[in-house]
């Protein structure tokens, strides 16, 4: 193996691990460790890894909470596509130079990879599975209008971006993303619910979980009533 293509695997190592990581932390933050099945650090035709989880919030589940509960509907949505822009944010906050600014440059950079020829609507269409798209498609399930949705994806990144600065929650990405850059090279490759949380949990080293601070809790108070939750 070439010097070049040894320097391009391990750089792209480091960002899938940075990626999975911050997807995993955001588990973390909101303490869903029951739907936290593990990490795949195994390559596949469409990622490179993937965290694997079961279904928080069933499809189609907020469109019709929308209708019943609008306000708890916009809560549950704003904790799901945080789930999803949480690992963008992380393998730009983190990536290869740690040290990225907290304005949403990353964002901006995930609107110009996906295109926006089209309407945001298609483009979600288009891009399905990908973490950009993700998001949009909950935000369709409260809004018909693309604004509106264009604004719900910022106002989650805002929180993404707060999310990670609250905390420990720096060093519960950085120390998971150091046991995944190690796991690609082992014959395992996947690293299991429990040791991912137990990772996460000896990194945070505080009795304080994030939703118990007080601005957070104003934030998602309206989400303890929801079976995830507990």
């Amino acid at each position: 193996m070439n010097i070049q293509r040894r320097k391009y695997l391990e750089d792209e190592n480091s960002l899938t691990a940075f990626h999975e990581a911050g997807h995993a932390a955001m588990f973390w933050f909101f303490q869903q460790q029951f739907y936290l099945k593990g990490i795949s650090m195994a390559p596949t035709e469409d990622h490179w890894g993937c965290v694997m989880q079961s279904s928080i919030t069933p499809p189609f589940t907020l469109s019709h909470l929308a209708i019943l509960n609008p306000q708890r509907a916009l809560r549950v949505a704003m904790m799901e596509a945080m789930h999803c822009l949480s690992g963008p944010y992380a393998e730009s906050r983190f990536g290869l130079d740690d040290g990225s600014s907290e304005d949403l440059f990353w964002l901006e950079s995930l609107y110009e990879e996906l295109g926006l020829d089209d309407s945001l609507r298609e483009m979600a269409e288009r891009n399905f599975g990908t973490d950009l798209a993700t998001a949009a498609r909950i935000g369709f399930e409260l809004y018909e209008d693309e604004s509106k949705v264009f604004r719900f994806i910022r106002k989650c990144s805002e929180w993404t971006v707060l999310s990670f600065s609250f905390g420990r929650m720096d060093s519960v990405v950085k120390e998971l993303a150091k046991v995944l850059i190690d796991l690609r090279a082992s014959e395992k490759e996947i690293l299991d619910g429990p040791s991912t949380w137990a990772c996460m949990e000896d990194a945070w080293d505080s009795r304080k979980k994030p939703l118990q601070d007080p601005s957070w809790r104003r934030r998602f108070s309206i989400l303890k009533g929801e079976s995830w939750y507990r």
